[in-house]
């Protein structure tokens, strides 16, 4: 199929529904999908509170749909990443699965861990589900 995807825009940007239940330094939280984004061969799905101040962000290679991926330095395909309070911390461990839900929209799996400027903190024990 050639040509057409230059009819498609470069980044879908939905707004999204669904919910990551998650352990944030052992605290059980919800936080609710706000939006799907597909650019290129990747997704990203973003979850965030209330507040607007902790948003979880991940990105993940469309064509590995279905494995699960671990955390890789030299790899950029794939990424979750945490904002607390404005904060922007990285991924340095982990792993994150995600698989193409029955009906449409993804669910997963992720743990990571992650660190910034006197900031740690852990996601366990997460799993989403996110459509648009």
């Amino acid at each position: 199929m050639t040509g057409s995807s230059n009819e498609k825009s470069m980044a879908d940007i939905n707004a999204a529904t669904g919910k990551l239940s998650v352990k944030v330094n052992a605290a059980e939280k919800t936080l609710e999908a706000f939006q799907l984004i597909e650019i290129g061969e990747s997704l990203a799905f973003m979850f965030r509170d209330a507040s607007f101040e902790n948003v979880v962000s991940t990105k993940f290679p469309s064509e590995k749909l279905g494995q699960e991926l671990e955390y890789d330095k030299n790899d950029l395909s794939v990424n979750v990443s945490y904002n607390v309070a404005g904060k922007p911390v990285s991924w340095e461990g982990g792993k994150i699965k995600v698989a193409a839900k029955a009906g449409g929209g993804y669910e997963g799996t992720l743990q990571a861990v992650g660190s910034a400027p006197g900031l740690s903190w852990t996601l366990s024990e997460g799993s989403f589900e996110i459509t648009n």
